[in-house]
């Protein structure tokens, strides 16, 4: 029986389906049944696969509706510069869930937003007319949509701007103007620098003009102070030789004068405005002029600081030396003289002994108070000078040993000090003396009297003893200080 079955369809003279229902027709019962339910669970898958390709069938038809629609709101959005459509677009791709290339166009609209924000707000820039901060943002976009266009627009009414400027000949306007065309204008960037630097040359030439025509005005006029530095800025332009030399035979002139009447300021100032820049035929006698009266100027104030420190003191001699700077005397020069006075400040020195020559009981009898003397720094006069190394307060003799310090003299100021009063029942009073009782200098100042400037000769002393007496009530308070005694120092 196998072997029939088998010979027939080796020999392929049925067909296969002919074949089966003949190997059906030859099965037992239960091998039909068997066959049976396979058939039918392959009927059924096949019904399953159908149904599930025809639903996907349905919902791609579905998605694809709605991927075209997001789509065209997409490119409505761009076309349309609208924000609110793009976040619709936006929700519209989140929604298909990574449908097609919807993740692409999620990315796309995010950078289309950020792009967009800042485009608005230049083109709001714009309309403010803030320039400046509208190119600034432009640029950050510069390849998005007409920024370059917009760039070259709004450079282009900056240039026309500045044109206008130029014709009404303010420059420093249309300078300003042309400095705000930004490198990023293709169109207006290499215009805006070439007007730029001929503009410079233009107004250089404007300006030179003008102070040519000042110059002349101030000249004409007989001002040669107004006239002078005017004519020296434009001499490269103009032959204003005649001029220059003019004004300084007027200065030299003037110089001559101030020497004969012993102005060593006003000389000074005179030739110091005469153009040493350029060549002028008696130059080189204004340069020995100027040196000849240095050195006498400078001997001059030497002397006098000599004297004023010999009858005055220290503190009038430094007045007296710093008033004297000028063109011919320097700060450097006021320097060396004042250092080769060098005080020795009273206030850096200790004293001897306060008691021992004087006794108590006799100061009391001068009518003084017994106070230890104080010193502060900065304290002014009635007048309203200021004071260094102020010795303050009241009474008790104080001692300074000297014998072997190799000092000349003994100097200071007497003062009444600002805002307070001196009266005959309490004056302002110094005395000096040596340790033989011999008195050197002796002070009583009232108010209505300025500042005394004293110096003392204590060339071979040994002790000096100094009383002195500024001072009312029982405290060392500050308030109670009327009187004191400015740069007290000994020199050598």
């Amino acid at each position: 029986m196998g072997e029939n079955r088998y010979s027939g369809w080796d020999n392929k003279k049925d067909s296969s389906l002919t074949h089966a229902f003949r190997v059906y027709k030859e099965m037992n019962q239960k091998q039909k049944t068997i066959v049976i339910v396979i058939l039918i669970a392959f009927i059924l898958i096949d019904i399953k696969i159908f149904s599930s390709i025809a639903g996907r069938f349905g919902e791609d038809k579905d998605n694809k509706a709605k991927y075209k629609e997001a789509i065209a709101c997409y490119e409505e959005a761009i076309e349309s510069y609208d924000m609110e459509l793009l976040d619709e677009a936006n929700q519209m791709f989140l929604d298909l869930n990574y449908y097609e290339d919807s993740h692409e166009y999620i990315t796309n609209i995010e950078n289309e937003k950020n792009n967009l924000t800042i485009y608005n707000e230049a083109m709001a820039l714009w309309q403010e007319e803030k320039y400046v901060e509208a190119f600034d943002k432009f640029e950050m976009i510069i390849d998005y949509r007409d920024s370059l266009t917009n760039i070259n627009s709004m450079a282009a009414t900056l240039y026309a701007d500045a044109e206008a400027m130029i014709e009404e000949e303010r420059y420093d306007t249309a300078s300003n103007i042309l400095l705000r065309i930004p490198e990023s204008s293709t169109e207006y960037y290499a215009l805006a620098q070439e007007m730029y630097n001929s503009m410079s040359d233009i107004e250089s030439v404007k300006n030179k003009e003008k102070k040519y025509e000042s110059a002349m005005t101030y000249y004409n006029a007989g001002n040669y102070e107004d006239a002078q530095p005017l004519f020296i800025d434009v001499r490269k332009q103009y032959d204003v030789s005649i001029q220059l030399d003019t004004i300084a035979n007027y200065y030299y002139g003037i110089g001559e004068s101030c020497y004969a009447n012993g102005d060593y300021d006003g000389f000074f100032n005179a030739m110091d405005k005469i153009d040493s820049e350029r060549e002028w035929t008696e130059y080189e006698k204004v340069i020995a002029y100027i040196e000849q009266v240095k050195g006498e100027y400078k001997t001059l104030v030497t002397e006098n600081a000599s004297s004023i420190l010999l009858t005055q003191g220290y503190g009038a001699f430094k007045e007296y030396v710093n008033d004297s700077i000028n063109l011919g005397f320097s700060q450097g020069d006021a320097n060396t003289l004042l250092n080769d006075k060098k005080p020795v400040m009273l206030s850096t020195l200790s004293p001897y002994d306060s008691w021992e020559f004087k006794e108590n009981e006799e100061i009391m009898d001068l009518g003084w108070s017994s106070r230890e003397l104080q010193f502060d720094y900065g304290i002014r006069d009635v007048a309203g000078n200021q004071h260094s190394d102020v010795m303050m307060g009241g009474g008790c003799a104080a001692a300074y040993y000297i014998g072997d310090s190799d000092y000349s003299m003994l100097t200071g100021s007497v003062f009444i000090v600002e805002g307070c009063n001196a009266t005959v029942d309490k004056p302002v009073q110094l005395l000096i003396r040596n340790d033989e009782g011999v008195t050197l200098y002796r002070c009583e100042l009232l108010s209505g009297y300025s500042t005394e400037y004293f110096a003392i000769d204590v060339s071979g002393e040994d002790k000096i003893l100094i009383y002195f007496n500024g001072f009312e009530g029982h405290t060392l308070s500050e308030d109670d200080w009327y009187g004191g005694v400015g740069e007290f120092c000994f020199i050598k």
